[in-house]
């Protein structure tokens, strides 16, 4: 009878551990189908957000693609008309450039920034003289350009219709031509637009040579020996403390060398060190060269502020102009 009852308690104990493995069984297979269905759901959550930030970077990216073109498109026409703004501005200053008959040689480095410059050059011959002139404009690109033209148009007018006596009477119409053009009026309140100038008048007759200048020194070599002849510290236009342009009278020899310029060349950023060209180094540069012919002058000058340069942007618009008498 005991044997019996060991024989039933063992098959009840059997089946229930039996029952039991089944049951964890059962729950380890409930537990694998939720995680499969909680996969299922994150990856088909991911695969639909991944879409739809596939679409959405897609429509972006097509947005982008038509803006570029549309911006490549504005700065294609905005360049094809500064470039048309260049031709019309070399034409102006092309037919000043023409060597006149008063000067035995010339150059002209003319670097602008932007395309179109700020700086100009006038050079024009009269009956009884001629005119040389470096200007710096404020500003450079589009803004300088316009008052570059500016500049050439008054100079024009000053030299047909006004009959100015000396350098300095030019300058000093200029400046009232150039204040009632931005209609400035008071210093404090008016845009400070106007413009550096050396000038130039010369009467080969008399071997005479008229400088006046604002802000903007002249050079003379003579014998290999500077000489510098300093302009007014105020510029053509409204001003602070309006000071009257001097006049300098040159008795020049055969063989003398006059340079004008504005201030890009010495101000241009280069060397192991990222300064300024500087003045000083410029009119050591100057003394430097004199000894050659006009063209090479130029040449030195260009290939020296591209070494000086290397790979920084231009500073400024650069303009000098050098003459042989």
């Amino acid at each position: 009878f005991q044997i019996a009852e060991l024989q039933t308690q063992y098959e009840t104990e059997k089946k229930e551990q039996q029952i039991a493995l089944q049951n964890i069984k059962l729950d380890k297979n409930k537990s694998i189908q939720r995680l499969l269905i909680l996969a299922f759901v994150l990856a088909s959550t991911l695969a639909f957000f991944s879409f739809r930030w596939y679409r959405i970077k897609k429509r972006d990216n097509q947005l982008l693609s038509e803006q570029k073109r549309l911006i490549e498109q504005k700065n294609t026409q905005i360049t094809d008309s500064i470039n048309y703004a260049k031709r019309i501005q070399g034409v102006l200053l092309g037919k000043s450039s023409a060597l006149p008959k008063s000067v035995k040689d010339l150059f002209i480095l003319y670097q602008p920034k932007d395309i179109v410059s700020g700086d100009f050059y006038f050079i024009k011959e009269y009956q009884n003289y001629t005119v040389v002139a470096a200007a710096d404009c404020t500003g450079h690109g589009v803004p300088g350009a316009f008052m570059s033209m500016l500049g050439v148009t008054l100079l024009n007018e000053v030299f047909t219709y006004s009959n100015p006596k000396t350098a300095a009477d030019v300058l000093e119409e200029l400046r009232i031509k150039v204040k009632e053009a931005l209609n400035q009026t008071e210093y404090k309140t008016e845009a400070k637009d106007g413009m550096d100038i050396a000038l130039c008048i010369i009467d080969k007759t008399n071997n005479k040579l008229q400088f006046s200048g604002a802000y903007n020194s002249l050079y003379m070599i003579r014998d290999g020996e500077m000489t510098e002849f300093k302009a007014i510290r105020n510029p053509v236009g409204v001003h602070m403390k309006e000071l009257p342009f001097q006049n300098e009278v040159i008795e020049f020899k055969p063989n003398d060398q006059f340079y004008i310029f504005s201030d890009g060349y010495a101000d241009q950023v280069g060397g192991f060190s990222q300064q300024k060209f500087k003045i000083v180094e410029f009119r050591k540069l100057i003394n430097s060269i004199c000894y050659l012919p006009m063209n090479e002058q130029a040449s030195k000058l260009e290939s020296t502020i591209q070494i000086w340069k290397g790979n920084a942007d231009q500073t400024d618009d650069m303009l000098v102009v050098g003459f042989k008498l």
